[in-house]
Protein backbone atom coordinates (compact mmCIF):
# COMPACT_ATOMS: atom_id res chain seq x y z
CA UNK A 1 0.00 0.00 0.00
CA UNK A 2 2.69 2.49 0.95
CA UNK A 3 5.34 1.25 -1.46
CA UNK A 4 4.68 4.13 -3.86
CA UNK A 5 5.15 6.65 -1.05
CA UNK A 6 8.32 4.99 0.19
CA UNK A 7 9.72 5.00 -3.34
CA UNK A 8 8.80 8.64 -3.88
CA UNK A 9 10.30 9.64 -0.54
CA UNK A 10 13.55 7.88 -1.41
CA UNK A 11 13.63 9.73 -4.72
CA UNK A 12 13.19 13.00 -2.85
CA UNK A 13 15.87 12.21 -0.28
CA UNK A 14 18.40 11.22 -2.92
CA UNK A 15 17.34 13.96 -5.34
CA UNK A 16 17.28 11.49 -8.19
CA UNK A 17 16.53 13.20 -11.49
CA UNK A 18 15.14 10.90 -14.13
CA UNK A 19 15.17 13.62 -16.76
CA UNK A 20 12.34 15.23 -18.69
CA UNK A 21 11.41 12.17 -20.74
CA UNK A 22 10.65 9.81 -17.85
CA UNK A 23 7.09 9.83 -16.57
CA UNK A 24 7.53 7.65 -13.46
CA UNK A 25 5.09 9.86 -11.53
CA UNK A 26 2.24 8.77 -13.80
CA UNK A 27 2.60 5.04 -13.15
CA UNK A 28 -0.56 3.31 -12.03
CA UNK A 29 -1.11 0.74 -9.32
CA UNK A 30 -3.50 -2.21 -9.67
CA UNK A 31 -6.50 0.10 -9.05
CA UNK A 32 -5.37 2.75 -11.51
CA UNK A 33 -4.13 5.15 -8.84
CA UNK A 34 -1.11 7.36 -9.40
CA UNK A 35 1.55 8.30 -6.85
CA UNK A 36 -0.36 11.59 -6.42
CA UNK A 37 -3.44 9.65 -5.30
CA UNK A 38 -1.33 7.90 -2.67
CA UNK A 39 0.44 11.05 -1.52
CA UNK A 40 -2.86 12.96 -1.25
CA UNK A 41 -4.46 10.17 0.78
CA UNK A 42 -1.48 10.07 3.11
CA UNK A 43 -1.37 13.86 3.45
CA UNK A 44 2.22 14.01 2.19
CA UNK A 45 2.11 17.61 0.97
CA UNK A 46 5.85 17.86 0.24
CA UNK A 47 5.65 14.76 -1.92
CA UNK A 48 2.55 16.12 -3.64
CA UNK A 49 4.35 19.39 -4.40
CA UNK A 50 7.25 17.50 -5.95
CA UNK A 51 4.94 15.32 -8.05
CA UNK A 52 2.90 18.29 -9.27
CA UNK A 53 6.08 20.26 -10.05
CA UNK A 54 7.21 17.34 -12.21
CA UNK A 55 3.94 17.30 -14.13
CA UNK A 56 1.66 14.90 -12.26
CA UNK A 57 -1.97 15.30 -13.32
CA UNK A 58 -3.93 16.80 -10.40
CA UNK A 59 -7.21 15.40 -11.74
CA UNK A 60 -5.90 11.90 -12.52
CA UNK A 61 -8.68 9.29 -12.45
CA UNK A 62 -8.38 5.82 -10.96
CA UNK A 63 -10.36 2.85 -12.28
CA UNK A 64 -13.24 3.98 -10.03
CA UNK A 65 -12.81 7.55 -11.37
CA UNK A 66 -11.58 8.74 -7.98
CA UNK A 67 -9.20 11.69 -8.09
CA UNK A 68 -6.43 12.71 -5.69
CA UNK A 69 -8.99 15.16 -4.26
CA UNK A 70 -11.35 12.28 -3.45
CA UNK A 71 -8.45 10.51 -1.68
CA UNK A 72 -7.49 13.59 0.35
CA UNK A 73 -11.09 14.13 1.45
CA UNK A 74 -11.73 10.49 2.33
CA UNK A 75 -8.57 10.38 4.46
CA UNK A 76 -9.29 13.78 6.11
CA UNK A 77 -6.21 15.58 4.77
CA UNK A 78 -7.12 19.30 4.69
CA UNK A 79 -3.58 20.42 3.79
CA UNK A 80 -3.61 18.09 0.80
CA UNK A 81 -7.01 19.48 -0.21
CA UNK A 82 -5.61 23.04 0.00
CA UNK A 83 -2.65 22.15 -2.18
CA UNK A 84 -4.88 20.49 -4.78
CA UNK A 85 -7.18 23.53 -4.78
CA UNK A 86 -4.18 25.84 -5.23
CA UNK A 87 -3.07 23.58 -8.09
CA UNK A 88 -6.41 24.08 -9.87
CA UNK A 89 -7.85 20.63 -9.24
CA UNK A 90 -11.44 20.27 -10.39
CA UNK A 91 -13.59 20.06 -7.25
CA UNK A 92 -16.67 18.80 -9.08
CA UNK A 93 -15.48 15.56 -10.66
CA UNK A 94 -17.67 12.58 -9.81
CA UNK A 95 -16.41 9.06 -9.28
CA UNK A 96 -18.20 6.07 -10.82
CA UNK A 97 -20.61 6.04 -7.88
CA UNK A 98 -21.63 9.60 -8.75
CA UNK A 99 -20.02 11.23 -5.70
CA UNK A 100 -17.94 14.39 -5.67
CA UNK A 101 -15.34 15.18 -3.01
CA UNK A 102 -17.94 17.44 -1.34
CA UNK A 103 -20.31 14.49 -0.99
CA UNK A 104 -17.65 12.57 0.95
CA UNK A 105 -16.69 15.59 3.05
CA UNK A 106 -20.27 16.21 4.16
CA UNK A 107 -21.11 12.52 4.68
CA UNK A 108 -18.03 12.08 6.88
CA UNK A 109 -18.56 15.38 8.75
CA UNK A 110 -15.28 16.87 7.63
CA UNK A 111 -16.27 20.45 8.48
CA UNK A 112 -12.97 22.14 7.59
CA UNK A 113 -12.70 20.34 4.27
CA UNK A 114 -16.36 20.99 3.49
CA UNK A 115 -15.75 24.72 3.97
CA UNK A 116 -12.64 24.64 1.79
CA UNK A 117 -14.47 22.83 -1.00
CA UNK A 118 -17.55 25.05 -0.87
CA UNK A 119 -15.41 28.18 -0.99
CA UNK A 120 -13.85 26.76 -4.17
CA UNK A 121 -17.28 26.25 -5.77
CA UNK A 122 -17.76 22.56 -5.03
CA UNK A 123 -21.16 21.01 -5.60
CA UNK A 124 -22.79 17.76 -4.59
CA UNK A 125 -22.90 15.04 -7.21
CA UNK A 126 -26.71 15.30 -7.08
CA UNK A 127 -26.51 18.93 -8.20
CA UNK A 128 -24.37 18.16 -11.23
Amino acid sequence: MYSNLICIRRLQLHQINFGPGVRWFRRLDEDGRTPLHWAAGAGKVNTMEMLIARGATVDARSESDATPMHQAVLRDRPEAVKLLLNSNANVNLKNKSGYTPLDYATANKRTKITQLLKSAGALSGKAL
